[in-house]
């Protein structure tokens, strides 16, 4: 590059592309700083644009997950519900059966005391015959 005040300019150049992110000594360098500020400030829009857009994503998903968990609590109730009321007729009918084998139990502990009645009965009647007949 020549210098126009410099009548016997040399011939020399300017290092103007270079990349500032390139070595590790430029990092603090004000430039980079400089181009930092301005690339944010040109992304700011998309950036809130983006935050705007995921904000109003997962509202719709939670807003879906919520609709969810109140449909699977909806239907956990009724099944509880339906539990509870399988449970109740089974016990409902237990209970019936248990009261019929207990009445039948005592209806068969009645023939028994009947029946060993009856048995006595008859060994008094055995032995009375036997008696007659003994004394035959």
């Amino acid at each position: 590059m020549l210098f126009w005040a410099n009548q016997l300019a040399e011939g020399k150049y300017m290092w103007v592309c270079t990349n500032a992110f390139e070595d590790e000594e430029d990092k603090d360098w004000e430039g980079r700083m400089r181009f930092m500020d301005k690339r944010l400030e040109k992304l700011a829009p998309q950036i809130k644009n983006l935050d705007e857009k995921a904000t109003a994503a997962n509202k719709s998903v939670e807003t879906k997950i919520d609709t969810k968990i109140a449909s699977v609590e909806t239907k956990i109730a009724s099944v509880e519900t339906k539990i509870d009321t399988k449970i109740a007729s089974v016990e409902t009918k237990i209970d019936t059966k248990i009261a019929s084998v207990e009445t039948k139990i005592d209806s068969v502990e009645t023939n028994i005391r009947s029946l060993d009645g009856k048995i006595e009965a008859n060994n008094e009647k055995l032995e009375a015959i036997l008696k007659m007949l003994s004394s035959k």
